[in-house]
């Protein structure tokens, strides 16, 4: 019975086989596959045989590509069927299976990106034009149409404006809009304007002189430029809008016209006198007979004190006049210069002459035919700066004067501070409480003062009565001697002492005063001292205890 049954059931395995009807053993069989690649996948496929790409499981196992579920397991991978297995190569086989490492890395990381990388501004901001221009709220898309999932878990995608990526960068980089660069003016020597060979043929000295010509030459150049940009920024732009008066115009401009002309005459003369080869031979008759016109600065130096202090009236009080001047400060024209740095220019010029004219007579050969007339160039301008020198003291004085206001109208009582014509010394002062005061010391009287305001317009309060300098002593204090207040830690501390004091009385009893004063530093004390001391009337009425 176990026969016939043995053959009951070896006979349908019999039919299976097709052709194969020997009793070959299984052993046969499968070296007979082997040898045969297609009876080999034949046979595989109708006995059912696992298939070597079943055996390696892991890493070794075939990609999935998206949209085959379930195929990649009946595929047998290309490299590792059984003819593959009998030749192979363990070098070929690292290489390729770290390539498809790689491969794979690079596949899942640019997933992460697309998935997890925030739009750029560019597309931000299409993004918001196109949800504002729609009609309804119902057009545009859930929050969850922007969800996407990483790993089974749903990832929200970020809608921000922040610019971060390189691509961001490079297009705000490329497309800005760059500040119009601040005009400079460049500095040149006189042996660049000239070939190489004509300076060569100079000597040191020669050199040097028409250096020094050149430099009087650019400067004018200079002065004339800023005059001409304050003429047609602030001066005619100004009158056209009407942001002043005409008496608030003459006195802040002055005579500026007058003084562009003036330089302008002297850059033509020194043009004529250059030669063909760029060099200057004699400058001296130019110059003299030039500075003579320059008396004209006496006015404009002297009304500088007034016009300084309308300005900054001007700014203070009007609107309007405050936002024209900053305007026109930011542009890059003015080389962020206030209009106040232009008005001075001219004064700071004039000091320059005498530098200037020593600077080319020292380079300038005795023998020279030139010699002579500069140096009496050199002195005509030095007494024209004395000139102005002493009537813009004058003009300090008078305007100072001017804004002076007693809390009583008793300032005919002091007539030797109205006769003052001079004003030979001013700055800030402490007395013994730590008030700060405003301190002058005129040709005839010495006075303190605290800053105040009238009108919008700054005045000196008179703190004390004037002390003549016909009745003032002084007294130079050592460091230490005295004690002031003026805080609470100072007055609670034993050991906090004052540096840098003085005494200033009168000596006559029915006035009375005695002010104990304080300076800032050791050189504004010093600088005090020597003012005062120049307008004592007597030696003994000046004593140090240092």
């Amino acid at each position: 019975m176990d026969i016939i049954g043995a053959e009951r059931t070896s006979a349908p395995r019999s039919q299976k086989l097709g052709k194969q009807n020997s009793s070959t053993p299984r052993i046969a069989c499968e070296e007979q596959r082997v040898n045969n690649n297609e009876n080999n996948k034949s046979c595989r496929r109708k006995l059912k045989v696992a298939s070597p790409a079943s055996v390696w499981q892991g890493r070794l196992r075939s990609k999935k590509l998206p949209g085959t579920k379930g195929q990649a397991n009946n595929r047998p991978c290309s490299l590792f069927n059984v003819t593959n297995l009998q030749n192979l190569n363990v070098k070929d086989f690292k290489k390729q299976l770290s390539i498809r490492r790689k491969r794979k890395a690079n596949d899942s990381d640019l997933k992460k990106d697309s998935i997890l990388k925030e739009p750029n501004i560019k597309k931000s901001c299409q993004n918001a034009n196109a949800v504002m221009s729609t009609d309804s709220l119902e057009t545009v898309d859930s929050p969850s149409s922007t969800r996407k999932k990483l790993g089974g878990s749903l990832v929200q995608r970020s809608f921000s404006l922040r610019v971060g990526g390189d691509k961001d960068h490079e297009f705000a980089k490329k497309y800005r809009i760059l500040p119009t660069p601040i005009k400079i003016r460049p500095s040149k020597l006189w042996r660049d304007t000239v070939s190489k060979g004509h300076v060569q043929e100079m000597s040191p000295m020669q050199l040097k002189r028409q250096e020094a010509m050149y430099e009087l030459s650019s400067g004018e150049e200079g002065v004339v430029s800023d005059l001409k940009m304050m003429i047609e920024v602030y001066y005619k732009p100004m009158c056209k809008l009407r942001l002043m008066s005409e008496y608030e115009f003459q006195t802040i401009f002055g005579c500026v016209e007058t003084l562009l002309s003036l330089h302008q005459e002297l850059i033509d003369k020194l043009k004529k006198a250059r030669t063909t080869d760029g060099a200057i031979d004699s400058i001296g008759e130019i110059m003299l007979h030039w500075f003579p016109q320059l008396k004209c600065y006496t006015r404009y130096c002297a009304n500088q004190f007034e016009a300084k202090a309308m300005l900054d009236e001007k700014m203070k009080n009007d609107d309007n006049v405050k936002d024209f001047l900053q305007r026109c400060q930011d542009s890059p024209f003015s080389r962020r210069l206030d209009l106040w740095s232009f008005l001075d220019s001219p004064r700071s010029r004039l000091v320059k002459y005498p530098l200037m004219m020593k600077s080319i007579i020292k380079t300038t050969p005795r023998d020279h035919p030139d010699r002579k007339m500069l140096e009496d160039a050199k002195r005509c301008i030095e007494e024209i700066i004395e000139e102005v020198d002493e009537k813009t003291g004058e003009a300090k004085c008078q305007f100072v004067l001017s804004r002076i206001v007693f809390l009583y109208d008793n300032k005919m009582s002091f007539p030797e501070l109205y006769q003052s014509k001079r004003m030979i010394c001013s700055g800030t002062l402490k007395n013994k409480h730590g008030t700060k005061l405003q301190a002058f010391l005129f040709e005839k009287a010495f006075l303190l003062t605290r800053p105040a305001s009238r009108s919008g317009r700054q005045s000196y309060q008179v703190f004390s009565e004037p002390i003549p300098t016909k009745d003032l002593f002084v007294e130079d204090l050592p460091d230490g001697d005295v004690r002031l207040g003026g805080s609470f830690k100072t007055a609670l501390s034993r050991l906090a002492t004052s540096k840098n004091v003085l005494r200033v009385s009168s000596t006559d009893r029915e006035n009375g005063q005695s002010h104990t004063l304080q300076a800032s530093n050791d050189d504004e004390k010093r600088r005090w001292l020597t003012s005062l001391q120049s307008v004592v009337t007597s030696s003994e009425n000046y004593k140090t205890y240092v």
